[in-house]
């Protein structure tokens, strides 16, 4: 009803809609295309203020790794910089 009586939120809603539908595949996407330790570093370029202040675990978790892979990965790339 909404839509139909105001033709500018519909349009608005529309785009809305696109946008976290697009950012959703997106995301999809990111986790199936790139194995661990590359989601990993693609999040530390991308997000590099969030590795200080979000416990590990949430990050594993949105990288779709366990907390001891997520260790793992940090552990071998802390190694290849030393």
């Amino acid at each position: 009803m909404l839509y139909r009586n105001y033709p500018d939120f519909e349009r608005f809603g529309r785009l809305l809609y696109e946008k976290i539908l697009i950012e959703y595949k997106e995301r999809n996407l990111f986790r199936v295309r790139l194995n661990a330790q590359e989601r990993y570093l693609h999040f530390l370029t991308n997000e590099p203020e969030l590795i200080k202040r979000v416990p590990l675990k949430y990050i594993a978790s949105y990288l779709n790794v366990t907390d001891t892979s997520l260790s793992r990965i940090r552990r071998n790339l802390q190694r290849l910089v030393d």
